[in-house]
């Protein structure tokens, strides 16, 4: 493809840059307020590790987070859950701060 001249437009994609930062997923910006001790129960309950840990819906963990004056959706917890958020497939994915749960 060598000779070959780029377009306005095509040149000015190549010089855009990818932004670095967007809105955290529901459940992200639920647990950027709780404290430890919660971030880490919630984290149990949407990713149970072992058949010991209770299993719940979406709808019984959105009941309990707004019954604690946390103000989630249904399907932030859903996306989330099937990794498919912002937080597993975005730019900033936490997916190796998260242990590849």
């Amino acid at each position: 493809m060598e000779g070959l001249t780029m377009g306005k437009l095509a040149q000015k994609v190549s010089e855009l840059t990818a932004p670095q930062f967007g809105l955290p997923c529901g459940v992200t910006k639920v647990m950027s307020v709780m404290d430890e001790d919660d971030k880490n129960t919630l984290e149990l309950i949407l990713f149970p590790q072992s058949d010991k840990v209770k299993r719940f819906s979406n709808r019984q963990i959105q009941e309990l987070l707004i019954s604690e004056g946390y103000d989630i959706a249904q399907s932030s917890l859903a996306l989330h859950r099937r990794k498919q958020c912002r937080c597993f497939t975005g730019i900033n994915a936490r997916i190796e701060a998260l242990g590849n749960k």
